[in-house]
């Protein structure tokens, strides 16, 4: 690549992520089309909002509820098998301070990690959160955000990459008068969309 082309290509990449927040409303409807279990989605938001209000607590059987709603599948048998004392635990992550405190608290219990912490944290306060994937932190790349390039995997990510992700999140959903978890499950439709129309 040649010195004249950067500006170029920073300039595609700006179009790019211009389109991305013009167009929130229609990645946020292809999410909604993907949702292969509306039912449990609206049923899991409402637990949220419910922990959220201080009705109640986040239990193992809404965390399996959350490991089918996302395809963590490998978290399974895991959280099934986990102490009695996940659920205090996980409720107490949760009164932590937002930000790094609270994404570190869930991160350290046994069988979580930044996916599966970012889901709860979504689910309990979308409008401060978003649920991190390979799908959305792909699309963050592709509209030229400075992420490293990851293989397909339910997990791996490190709890400063989610730090980050969130903070990414948080600045579009600024920009954009929308919310982090809206901002990336649009993102998450942006990155099928994008494959879809690669495929030969």
């Amino acid at each position: 690549m040649t010195s004249s082309d950067g500006p170029e290509i920073e300039s595609m990449q700006n179009s790019l992520l211009e389109g991305f927040l013009q167009d929130l409303s229609k990645y946020s409807a292809t999410y909604r089309q993907l949702d292969y279990e509306p039912a449990l989605t609206d049923h899991l938001y409402v637990v949220g909002k419910r922990v959220r209000n201080g009705e109640q607590t986040w239990t193992k059987l809404d965390l399996m509820d959350v490991i089918r709603w996302k395809r963590l599948h490998s978290l399974g048998k895991r959280i099934s098998q986990s102490a009695p004392e996940l659920e205090q635990s996980l409720n107490e992550a949760l009164t932590a301070g937002d930000g790094e405190d609270r994404v570190g608290a869930l991160c350290r219990m046994q069988g979580f990690g930044p996916v599966l912490a970012s889901a709860i944290l979504t689910l309990t306060w979308p409008d401060s959160y978003g649920f991190l994937d390979y799908h959305s932190w792909a699309a963050l790349r592709a509209l030229g955000f400075d992420v490293s390039e990851r293989q397909f995997s339910g997990g791996g990510f490190t709890v400063s990459e989610f730090l980050r992700f969130l903070k990414m999140v948080r600045q579009l959903a600024d920009q954009a008068g929308s919310s982090p978890a809206q901002i990336a499950d649009s993102l998450y439709a942006f990155d099928y969309v994008n494959r879809k129309h690669k495929r030969p």
